[in-house]
């Protein structure tokens, strides 16, 4: 887990704007994740900490970015709410 070389700025800036009008999001995190024994490409994980409406919140997220993704590329989302293992990890480092 790192932070991308191609950083995506202008996803970044939309969703920040998006966090901003739900209070629901306590925290936000970006990091490229890529798992060693995968043979996948890395790929973005956006970390949301959130006090409800989680589901929701993740659609709208996802619609929201859907064409800032660069080259189309598989994005994670995962609630950080819980701080265990890749949630842990990923507000730790604070990517």
């Amino acid at each position: 887990m790192g932070i991308p070389t191609n950083y995506p700025i202008e996803l970044v800036e939309t969703l920040k704007r998006y966090c901003d009008t739900r209070e629901e999001i306590k925290a936000a995190y970006l990091a490229l994740m890529h798992e060693s024994l995968s043979n996948e490409a890395p790929h973005l994980l956006i970390g949301l900490q959130m006090l409800s409406n989680v589901k929701e919140i993740f659609g709208e997220v996802a619609e929201t970015i859907r064409t800032l993704i660069p080259n189309g590329e598989p994005v994670d989302m995962i609630d950080v709410s819980k701080n265990r293992g890749t949630s842990k990890l990923l507000k730790q480092e604070q990517f």
